[in-house]
């Protein structure tokens, strides 16, 4: 079930992870042995860790989240000692926060909402990256990790003929967005766009079900991360639904 897991680190000294030890601590919450660890789509993201603000010499807060139906793996709410690259992280507090997609589904139709993005944001289209903040590629990134938790045929999937209509509906009301960059891990920088926007629905184009459809997708949004490189702390995102 969707859970929002946040590890407060400690460290020996300031520091920061690179994109590669990330993805690797990821790893090592996330994954078992019966992990398919090239698969393309995968049922976690990471966020990029923050400075703690009680303690921001040397505690780190990483937020990591797992998107699958069943429960997240020991490692990630259990883990006291986590290792990053050459580093030893003494894990002091562990929170989480789920909810399901039974929830998530079934939360408050809403008609607008402000999405904001915390780290370099792109699309990977025909193998090569974009950095346009298109409503539709935005959602549609959304839609595609809920789906893959929600095949078709069971009952929260939404179907092409939903995405259809709610796309005719979605509007963008305002943009603050820049170009920012981040180290791909691959020796170059990656860059994508980070700052906020603002989507809402046409009320000509909208219905009950677009709306309610719209309220699970931005709230969804945050777990899943928007397009590519989410397992590596790409597409950090967050959502506040405003009306």
């Amino acid at each position: 079930m969707p859970t929002a897991i946040t590890l407060h680190l400690r460290t020996v000294r300031p520091w920061t992870p690179d994109t590669r030890q990330l993805h690797g601590l990821a790893c090592t919450l996330f994954e078992t042995p019966d992990s398919a660890h090239t698969a393309p789509a995968k049922p976690f993201t990471i966020h990029p860790p923050t400075l703690d603000p009680d303690s921001p010499g040397t505690t780190l807060l990483l937020r990591a989240f797992w998107l699958a139906a069943d429960r997240p793996p020991p490692p990630s709410t259990t883990a006291r000692l986590l290792r990053l690259g050459n580093i030893h992280c003494h894990v002091t507090r562990t929170t989480t926060h789920t909810r399901t997609y039974a929830q998530l589904a079934t939360t408050h139709p809403t008609n607008h909402t402000t999405l904001a993005f915390h780290s370099p944001t792109y699309f990977s289209r025909d193998g090569e990256p974009d950095l346009t903040p298109n409503p539709d590629l935005i959602l549609g990134s959304h839609r595609r990790a809920w789906n893959t938790e929600n095949p078709s045929g069971t009952p929260f999937h939404i179907d092409d003929d939903s995405w259809k209509a709610l796309r005719r509906a979605l509007r963008t009301d305002t943009a603050e967005i820049q170009t920012s960059s981040r180290p791909s891990g691959y020796d170059r920088d990656r860059k994508g766009f980070t700052g906020t926007l603002s989507l809402y629905l046409s009320k000509k184009r909208s219905t009950e079900e677009t709306r309610r459809h719209f309220a699970a997708l931005t709230h969804f949004a945050p777990y899943a991360g928007t397009g590519a490189g989410t397992t590596h702390g790409f597409g950090a995102t967050t959502t506040k639904a405003t009306r």
